[in-house]
């Protein structure tokens, strides 16, 4: 064997030998990692997935963030608990929610699930989560809350008959943080089309079609006591609101092409007066204290904003183009406005197309001033990386208004945004 050949052998057998000694020294040597070692953010950066068990009632937050540092972070124990910008409250579908504020340091969120009637919280300001009721009614297809967040009213179909069936809620929390306790209540009068609670959170209204074609109302007690007819007309279709403590509005139901109306109900009164009207598919939101009110119109194929001053009579258009429902008025500024805006409303038919279905969007957070009309980008929601294009639906702000709650169209997912 050459020198040539014996020396290429020997540089091979070391090159093995070096190899075979790194892999036994690092690549087979196991680490041990406490689990304060770890942070949960590190393996999740885009927030920490969680999961909700139906039978504990544990919800942990959820969500995406572009970026974490503009979450909130709260002190838990040693660890601090970064929050997302945007944050998912449940994954599973929700018949309604509040936002609740019982002190000046908390903020959290209550709501109902669809699939089971359960009530459960979570905590805006870190993940603290619980399960309230226990108590199984399946398939609630709306929970409307009232202000306090102690009543709520869920509406469901009745299997037997398929009657729409209301019942009236009251949770009586648990005196222990760990015990569920139980939904119990009332039953309201079968296939209410509409109902609306009083903002101050003490009545409700309840609307009914008549034998004739018709519709007729009335105001009660949430124990359904002191039951007062208010209201009677010959139109059966028609979208209810209660802004104001002694003022109902109600709307003829909206559609493309069809000339709707507004008017006011004085539940003290009963005065029924026309505000505004005969403008092709009217939908509408009065803010607070009936001063203001956001609507849409279909005019010359072309889908727009405006709002209409009740003391002094006048009309604005917006320049955004949004649904009045895809929206929520400050309770902190009567002029201020916070709305789910699409990136493209399109040529569709509405609001008929988005109420049946047939269309959605990917929407964009803006705050609108309508004194000054201005408009201000708040967040384009799919700069997070969330699973699907979010539809913005029931929104509504916090005390301090910090956050938007709102529910998604396509999933009924529950989600949270951070505003300051």
């Amino acid at each position: 064997m050459s020198k040539k050949s014996l020396l290429i052998l020997i540089v091979i057998a070391l090159l093995v030998f070096i190899l075979g000694l790194f892999y036994y020294l690092f690549l087979t040597t196991q680490v041990s990692v406490t689990p304060t070692d770890v942070n949960p953010s590190d393996a999740f950066p885009l927030g920490q997935p969680g999961t909700q068990n139906n039978n504990s009632g544990q919800t942990s937050g959820q969500g995406t963030n572009a970026d974490n540092n503009n979450g909130l972070g709260e002190n838990q124990g040693e660890q601090t608990v970064v929050l997302p910008t945007l944050r998912l409250l449940s994954h599973n579908p929700v018949a309604g929610a509040i936002t609740l504020n019982p002190s000046t340091t908390t903020a959290v969120v209550r709501y109902l699930e669809r699939a089971t009637g359960h009530t459960y919280e979570i905590s805006l300001l870190d993940t603290t989560s619980r399960r309230l009721t226990n108590t199984t009614i399946p398939k609630v297809y709306e929970a409307i809350w009232s202000s306090r967040g102690d009543n709520v009213v869920l509406r469901y179909l009745n299997e037997n008959t398929d009657a729409i069936q209301s019942y009236i809620g009251k949770i009586k929390l648990s005196t222990t943080s760990t015990e569920n306790t139980s939904l119990t209540g009332t039953f309201l009068p079968q296939d209410l089309t509409q109902v609306a609670i009083n903002p101050v959170g003490d009545s409700l209204f309840g609307l009914y079609n008549t034998t004739d074609g018709g519709a007729a109302g009335f105001i009660s007690a949430f124990d359904s006591s002191k039951k007062q007819a208010v209201f009677s007309s010959g139109a059966g279709e028609w979208l209810v609101a209660w802004p104001r403590p002694d003022t109902l509005t109600l709307t003829t139901k909206a559609s493309f092409g069809v000339p709707g109306y507004i008017f006011s109900l004085n539940t003290k009164t009963g005065d029924f007066n026309k505000l505004f009207g005969g403008i092709n598919g009217l939908t509408t939101l009065a803010n607070f204290d009936l001063t203001k009110i956001l609507y849409s119109e279909i005019s010359d194929q072309l889908f727009k904003n405006f709002v209409y001053d009740l003391k002094n009579k006048t009309v604005t258009a917006l320049t955004i183009k949004t649904l009045p429902e895809k929206c929520v008025w400050s309770k902190n500024s009567r002029d201020l406005l916070y709305c789910a805006i699409p990136e493209d409303i399109g040529s569709n038919k509405l609001p008929d197309d988005w109420y049946q279905g047939k269309v959605n969007f990917r929407d964009m957070i803006w705050q609108i001033d309508t004194k000054t009309n201005e408009a201000t980008q708040v967040s384009p929601l799919y700069q997070f990386e969330v699973p699907d294009n979010i539809d913005v639906i029931n929104p509504m702000l916090d005390k301090t208004e910090s956050y938007l709650v709102f529910t998604s169209k396509n999933d009924l997912s529950l989600w949270a945004l951070k505003l300051k």
